[in-house]
């Protein structure tokens, strides 16, 4: 396609933009590498959206935990709602360890200690918190979501007109980034795999 565009992301749950993957469906997996190939595919995703050749927005309604906030940081701009929600990496508290290229994308986009704080104490983010540590750009009523989606869209989409250069640009600003999430795998995550199908068993 050709002409001025910008995505915008959203979710239709009224409370939460993304929870993240499904944690019941891979601990019911039989076998590891079935859940190594969704968090390969995860990585794809989120390695798309960072060089994504247009302008996006990802515009948190609610809550945004886990893969589901590590998706919305992919983004270039993000927009949260102030009167509700929270962001959240809560891994450590499942005993799961993140794999490289996740941790990659949250390196890329915050401060360190920032992150420190979401990965080794799994903070909760107010939005009001998000937006003072520059995990989003802005917050505004629930109301005024939409339309301020569409303000900013409208700015950014004839950026998104030359999206050859609008990719490459991304692509040399998260080159380690993309790096690590298309070229370095899963490293470490055969533990992470593990402890997920673990989950998923009886205890005895």
């Amino acid at each position: 396609s050709e002409g001025a565009a910008c995505l915008v992301t959203t979710s239709s749950h009224p409370k939460v933009f993304s929870s993240g993957l499904d944690l019941k469906y891979m601990a019911g997996c039989k076998e590891k590498e079935d859940v190594l190939s969704l968090l390969m595919e995860t990585h794809r995703l989120f390695a798309r959206m960072l060089t994504f050749p247009i302008p996006t927005i990802a515009l948190i309604n609610g809550a945004a935990v886990a893969g589901g906030f590590m998706f919305a940081m992919a983004h270039d701009f993000r927009i949260m709602r102030s009167d509700f929600g929270f962001c959240q990496i809560n891994e450590i508290e499942h005993g799961l360890p993140l794999p490289p290229g996740m941790n990659a994308v949250m390196q890329g986009k915050l401060a360190p200690k920032v992150y420190r704080d979401l990965a080794l104490r799994a903070k909760k983010f107010s939005p009001e918190e998000a937006l003072k540590v520059k995990m989003v750009d802005k917050i505004v009523p629930a109301k005024d979501l939409i339309s301020e989606a569409k303000k900013l869209g409208e700015e950014l989409a004839p950026k998104g007109e030359v999206r050859e250069a609008y990719g490459q640009m991304k692509t040399e600003i998260y080159e380690r980034e993309f790096h690590m999430l298309t070229n370095v795998g899963l490293r470490g995550s055969v533990f992470g795999a593990e402890k997920l199908m673990s989950m998923g068993k009886p205890k005895l």
